[in-house]
């Protein structure tokens, strides 16, 4: 059986989660396909890579129609010291593909991840170190790091600009920062990934961050009012659930929960909806005739569609609303739905 190697995309999974990167690999059927949202964040994300690509106009893209093939004309390329798109270095059990592989100087290279969000975080700092990690194991030199991200305060006019698009900041101290550690965790990462059985791993803030977890086993036992519903409890949920306090209900009198949180734990202890009927009626009162109820759906892009809209704005395409002329009469509805830009 081949031995299984860590990828970048596989060790950001293992920064998460072992139990994570250990389904991921070997018990793929446990982890969920993307649903639509989760795709559409991806397809921004291969939109972003193409435009950023045209700051590099002399890059050359390695083909990854064959996994072992991209891998060989990589090395060629190396040779030539060309700028390389999807560039794919295999280091002993390491793997990782990247964005953009540009020289530096006579022998050196520069690392450029681009990412389709509108700031560094701290998941791309270790992205780019594990592959700034595994170009040094391949015994490539490398002398700077970049992180190419989406410029939020770009505003469309015409045809869209690539140099005004993106920001490339230097991220190289950032990166080797992040990087502290790393050969401990990739072996306790390949030792996971060997392991047989999969790792016994405690719930807690990392199943959220920096990504919601797609895998649903490790709560599947939680009742629906558990205390992780806890509204923005953020890990006060689950220390109360390490206490062995699962029900809202159950969450003792000393701990200290807002306004809102009270409200859950009653409505949960008592079984009904909590409504506040003074100040619904109170408003009511404020209403004047003819009353519309609007209601509207919104889309953002990374890449703006449309002329003086920037990126991840939120642009409306449908909206209905429905109007009540006088108290008691039947509502009367009107609606749009964009067809087109």
């Amino acid at each position: 059986m081949a031995q299984p190697f860590l990828s970048k995309s596989r060790y950001l999974a293992g920064m998460q989660c072992l139990k994570y990167l250990w389904l991921l690999v070997n018990d793929p059927d446990k982890v969920p396909r993307p649903d639509a949202m989760t795709q559409h964040v991806f397809d921004q994300g291969h939109l972003v890579e193409q435009l950023a690509r045209k700051l590099f106009a002399d890059g050359t893209e390695v083909p990854f129609d064959n996994f072992q093939g991209n891998i060989r004309l990589t090395r060629n390329f190396l040779k030539e010291r060309r700028t390389l798109f999807q560039a794919g270095i295999m280091a002993g059990s390491l793997y990782s593909r990247l964005d953009v592989l540009k020289p530096s100087g006579e022998a050196a290279w520069d690392i450029i991840e681009i990412k389709s969000s509108t700031k560094v975080k701290e998941e791309n700092l270790h992205d780019i170190s594990f592959q700034k990690y595994c170009c040094q194991q391949q015994g490539l030199a490398i002398d700077r790091c970049y992180l190419v991200h989406v410029n939020n305060q770009y505003v469309r006019s015409g045809e869209i600009d690539p140099k005004r698009l993106f920001d490339m900041e230097d991220v190289t101290e950032a990166a080797a920062a992040a990087a502290e550690g790393i050969e401990t965790r990739i072996k306790t990462m390949l030792d996971t990934l060997k392991a047989t059985a999969c790792p016994e791993t405690r719930v807690g803030t990392h199943c959220r961050s920096p990504y919601e977890c797609a895998v649903t086993l490790c709560l599947e036992s939680l009742p629906d009012n558990n205390v992780l519903h806890l509204y923005r409890g953020g890990r006060k949920g689950f220390d109360l659930l390490y206490e062995g306090i699962r029900y809202l209900r159950d969450i003792p009198e000393s701990v200290k929960l807002t306004d809102s949180q009270q409200i859950q734990k009653w409505c949960d202890a008592n079984s009904c909806a909590h409504t506040d009927a003074d100040s619904i009626r109170a408003f009511l009162t404020t209403l004047e005739y003819p009353v519309y109820y609007l209601d509207f759906e919104t889309f953002n892009t990374a890449v703006p569609l449309f002329d003086g809209t920037r990126p991840y704005q939120n642009i409306p395409f449908q909206f209905s609303v429905h109007v009540v002329d006088r108290p008691g009469s039947m509502p009367w509805p009107f609606s749009f739905l964009a067809s087109g830009p």
